[in-house]
């Protein structure tokens, strides 16, 4: 019997409304409500709007978990832009409060050239995501089903003919040419046609601390990328013949055990689907020196980060981790000392069989599938002079689009990580207690 599926807050998927009203893929009308903050919450769904920088520092919806604070912006998709740890304040301050940065989740592709780019926070770091955000209670937020806009290229492929809703940062096109080679001189839905990803997001958040096995602050973020429209004009932007697309990533088959059969790489599906969730803070607020890794033994490992790092935690796509998927970044190497920050994405059942399809009628699971590759802790504790980073990555063979899987069904790309705010050792127990660390 096919399992009927719920929304990550344990509520029915969507309403008829919504669904709706999302086919239209720009403008989403909903409920107005106000904000924690008291500020009035978006009545509509905009898949850009461009405004001064020091709009990505508003916060509008936060949830508490002990003494430690989590804030997201309805302007920027509901990204992260605040963490505020008792006795030092938010470490995720200005350097960090722009739609490119702070706390949030995104995909590419390899054989997209990395340049197919739906990310949570916007197009830029001034042009967010406007969505509407639900607090079903009070330590939970989540983000109804939206469409996805696309990231600007990296400053490395301009695909934006149109500029009427944020500039991209291309000064040499003139504000009204691109690369891409299509001509849109006369694209119904000009720059929101160009951006507008053939992916939906839905995300929370929740406050999973119990006072009893959790006894520290943790924040579950949970979300799933949705190839729910059919691939249109923002992937044909990256096609075969255009400067990113990159045909020696190839593969014959992009599925393991469903659907079954050959799926080949296709120019308007996605091959080498990379999935990344980050958080970065501020330098000048919280400088951590010290990162704990956990070894062999199941025991904290500190090291002094000097650069940038990458360590595997997945390789192969039936092995074991090799290394526990939590990195912890604080300051001084006493494991009992805190606040520490730690980042843990837990080897559960969303993260291992993270390929999902679903029912175009009523989204409900018709199959699961693992193609995950491998899986790599990073971070960085001097990104730029005032930011740190850290988060995970994982790569996938693929996934297909609504042309290649059986008919009435789609895609979807899911996963769940925790922020946990406690002295390292602390952490460590949290990850245990939450998920067993392999």
């Amino acid at each position: 019997m096919m399992q009927v599926w719920r929304d990550i807050d344990g509520r029915p998927f969507e309403t008829a409304f919504r669904a709706a009203a999302r086919a239209i893929g720009i403008v989403i009308v909903l409920a107005s409500a106000l904000a924690p903050v008291g500020l009035t919450l978006a009545t509509e769904f905009k898949i850009v709007v461009e405004q001064p920088l020091e709009q990505a520092d508003v916060t509008t919806h936060e949830i508490r978990s002990g003494g430690v604070i989590l804030g997201i912006s309805e302007f920027g998709g509901g990204y992260i832009n605040k963490l505020v740890l008792p006795g030092i304040g938010d470490v995720l301050g200005k350097g960090a409060a722009r739609y490119g940065r702070g706390g949030q989740v995104s995909i590419r592709d390899t054989l997209h050239g990395r340049r197919y780019n739906p990310t949570q926070g916007g197009f830029t770091d001034r042009a967010g995501t406007h969505v509407v955000i639900e607090q079903p209670s009070p330590g939970k937020l989540y983000m109804p089903p939206r469409p996805v806009s696309l990231w600007n290229g990296d400053s490395q492929y301009d695909f934006t003919q149109w500029e009427n809703l944020a500039r991209d940062p291309y000064r040499n096109d003139g504000g009204n040419s691109d690369s891409d080679g299509l001509d849109e001189s006369n694209l119904p839905g000009k720059q929101a046609t160009e951006i507008t990803s053939e992916f939906d997001l839905v995300a929370s958040y929740e406050d999973v601390r119990d006072g009893k096995a959790v006894r520290i602050a943790a924040f579950r973020f949970s979300y799933e990328f949705r190839f729910v429209r059919e691939p249109g004009h923002a992937l044909r932007q990256f096609r075969k013949g255009t400067p990113v697309y990159d045909a020696s990533v190839e593969v014959a088959d992009r599925s393991n055990l469903a659907p079954p059969g050959d799926h080949p790489s296709a120019e308007d599906s996605l091959t080498g689907l990379i999935l990344t969730s980050s958080l970065r803070g501020d330098k000048p607020v919280w400088d951590p020196d010290v990162m704990y890794f956990v070894d062999q033994r199941g025991e904290l490992a500190p090291e002094t980060p000097h650069k940038a790092f990458r360590r595997p935690f997945f390789q192969g796509a039936r092995s074991a981790p090799a290394v526990v998927p939590l990195v912890i970044f604080a300051r001084g190497a006493d494991p009992d000392r805190g606040p520490a920050i730690g980042f843990y994405h837990p080897p559960s059942r969303l993260n291992v069989m993270s390929i999902v399809g679903r029912s175009l009628k009523d989204h409900a699971v018709v199959y699961e599938d693992r193609r995950m590759s491998s899986g790599v802790l990073l971070g960085n504790v001097r990104r730029t002079p005032d930011v740190w980073i850290f988060g995970m990555r994982t790569e996938h063979s693929g996934l297909l689009s609504r042309k290649e899987t059986p008919p009435g069904v789609y895609e979807a790309i899911r996963g769940e990580s925790y922020i946990l705010v406690g002295s390292p050792r602390e952490i460590l127990e949290a990850a245990r207690a939450l998920h067993p660390l392999r």
